[in-house]
């Protein structure tokens, strides 16, 4: 059986960082590429949460499509339009095109633009007894 015991060790002060002065030029390089990668991250934070809200979007009303509250303030037409556009929506997600945030946007705006009325009807739908209730 081998055992190992810790050991105390002894660490000087390192003097790399006394001597080590960058001068203003690299210091503005620096300074520049940290500026280009905050707004890299700032790009790809923009994508991720846009992305995000999209397919969410797209789930959540592609759920609601089978709900029977949906049926009763949407027409058969408008629930096939809306299923296949949907549908299609989903799968693009996963394309190459969907990786561009404009893009995306326009997505969300076109399926937001398509939905909304029938979500404004099924939102009127469930919240009209409460009101007429309190009223």
């Amino acid at each position: 059986v081998h055992r190992t015991f810790p050991t105390a060790t002894l660490v000087k002060e390192a003097t790399a960082h006394k001597s080590f002065k960058m001068t203003e030029e690299q210091l503005a390089e620096s300074r520049k590429r940290l500026d280009a990668l905050d707004e890299a991250e700032k790009a790809r934070k923009a994508k991720a949460d846009t992305l995000n809200a999209l397919e969410g979007f797209v789930l959540e009303v592609r759920g609601k499509l089978v709900d029977d509250d949906f049926e009763e303030v949407s027409t058969e037409e408008e629930r096939d339009k809306i299923s296949a556009a949907f549908q299609e929506a989903d799968d693009w997600l996963y394309t190459d095109e969907a990786k561009v945030l404009d893009k995306l946007v326009a997505k969300q705006k076109e399926l937001n633009e398509m939905a909304s009325p029938v979500i404004f009807r099924l939102t009127e739908k469930t919240a009209r007894p409460q009101a007429v209730t309190e009223y």
